[in-house]
């Protein structure tokens, strides 16, 4: 079906998605079958330039939606051709501008920013847009106020200017630009976490319990939580946040799932550590390291090699229920493991730096042997507490 936007006879003058005009495009169809009905009825003698008229404008559709079609193979060829009919349209200028900065193009950004304010200077996301590029040259402070200056509710305006209030030290100007974003959007989940950076101590409980609302699958507001605990010498229930945290990244199918095994997982040994339970850093460490490898599947078994090694020389002892398998060296062959693979998620997954200090459990010691590295003392400083994971990126408006 030809698009109503294909600017085949009439150059539409507006930017509106094409998908839009889909459905209601059925009445002209409808429409033009109709009239050319009534004309073969009417116009009997003229039937074959009738036919050929109808055949042109067909073939001239088809030709027409094939070429649209083409341009519609990736969001950038798509940009440019309609660039190409509407040079002076603002909505196209920040549109491409827009795809530019995606690709890290800031330079050509910039500048299709600003030739969508100057064809709209009152263009509100243009401005916090353009304001996220110009951040060096002094300029986004300018642009932010400019962009709630013509929409009082810009919500990434009011939150691009409250970071940017953060790093100039103005902190209750940041305050202020954060309780109006929170009030515009409850649910902006990156406004409290920046909130978290200009709170004290004492009063941080209350946004983390609203962040654990928000997102209750978030391993990072978890691991702030425990942070939180810890910092309050509050170990019990730090441990119990660091472990849900380690249990969420587990599940969790997101890029930042890697990164969270890591940081929960040093965490609550850390916190382990701190309350002298050794024997459980070693399990956690142990569980934590056999679960990666699994779910990696870096253990591989080559099957039809055992089942043929097994068949020929696996006894089996019924009464003991006992496999006397094959010897060590036709067992490298049966069992294929990756080790330099393995060993690399390991390093990945767990990277604690601490070594363990020995048990103050006597039980514990009894069955060691004194060359074990854990009875190994070394004073190891602790590192700081974790920062809230607040990105760094200001938030532009699509």
């Amino acid at each position: 079906m030809l698009s109503q936007t294909s600017n085949l006879l009439v150059t539409v003058g507006f930017v509106v998605a094409e998908r839009v005009l889909y459905i209601p495009s059925v009445g002209s169809v409808l429409i033009t079958v109709y009239g050319i009905q009534l004309l073969w009825r009417h116009y009997g003698g003229a039937k074959r330039l009738l036919v050929v008229v109808v055949a042109a404008l067909v073939a001239a559709g088809v030709a027409r939606t094939h070429l649209r079609n083409r341009e519609w193979r990736t969001r950038e060829t798509l940009l440019r051709a309609d660039l190409s009919v509407l040079p002076h349209n603002a909505k196209l200028h920040y549109n491409f501008a827009n795809f530019l900065k995606d690709i890290e193009q800031q330079e050509s950004a910039i500048r299709h920013y600003k030739e969508a304010l100057r064809l709209w200077p009152s263009y509100a996301s243009a401005h916090n847009n353009l304001g996220t590029l110009v951040m060096e040259s002094g300029r986004a402070e300018h642009h932010f106020l400019q962009a709630l200056k013509y929409n009082r509710d810009h919500i990434n305006a009011h939150y691009n200017l409250a970071k940017l209030y953060r790093k100039k030290n103005r902190v209750c100007d940041s305050l202020k630009m954060l309780e109006r974003c929170i009030s515009l959007e409850p649910r902006f989940v990156q406004a409290y976490l920046e909130l978290l950076l200009l709170t004290d101590e004492d009063d941080k409980r209350p946004i983390l319990d609203k962040l654990v609302e928000l997102e209750p699958n978030n391993w990072e507001h978890y691991l702030l939580y425990g942070n939180w605990y810890k910092g309050r010498d509050l170990l019990p229930l730090s441990l119990e946040y660091y472990m849900t945290a380690m249990r969420l990244s587990f599940t969790s199918k997101s890029q930042s799932s890697e990164r969270g095994k890591i940081l929960s997982m040093r965490a609550a040994c850390l916190a382990l550590r701190s309350a002298g339970q050794r024997a459980r850093v070693l399990q956690l460490l142990t569980s934590g390291v056999t679960s990666t490898c699994l779910h990696h599947s870096q253990l591989e078994v080559s099957h039809d090699a055992y089942t043929s090694r097994l068949k020929d020389n696996d006894i089996v002892n019924a009464n003991s229920r006992t496999f006397y398998t094959t010897p060590d060296r036709e067992l490298d062959e049966v069992m294929k493991i990756d080790k330099n693979s393995c060993q690399k998620s390991i390093k990945k997954c767990v990277s604690i730096s601490a070594q363990y200090k020995p048990t103050h459990n006597k039980s514990e010691t009894g069955h060691k042997q004194k060359s074990c590295p854990l009875h190994k003392k070394k004073k190891i400083k602790e590192p700081n507490t974790f920062s809230p994971f607040v990105s760094e990126h200001l938030i532009k408006t699509y």
